[in-house]
């Protein structure tokens, strides 16, 4: 999976979405198409779009966009 499918992914609602950045545990939940809970370790935000879910500094202070290739355990 690259970062376009997992938008794609997340756009449709499918599915919460875990991975592991900088040893803590984070993670997307699409609650619907406007409302996306989003954790990093014990810090949970809503994100209002699928496009602040990827920009938004939410990981660790850090966009998903940016993090990418630095994520592990990634599951959906």
């Amino acid at each position: 999976m690259n970062i376009s499918e997992l938008k794609v992914y997340l756009e449709n609602l499918t599915g919460q979405v875990t991975f592991t950045y900088n040893g803590k545990d984070c993670g997307i939940d699409p609650i619907s198409s406007d409302t996306f809970d989003v954790w990093c370790a014990d810090e949970i935000t809503k994100a209002n779009s699928i496009n602040e879910v990827m920009t938004g500094n939410f990981f660790d202070g850090n966009a998903l966009t940016d993090i990418w290739k630095s994520i592990t355990d990634l599951e959906f």
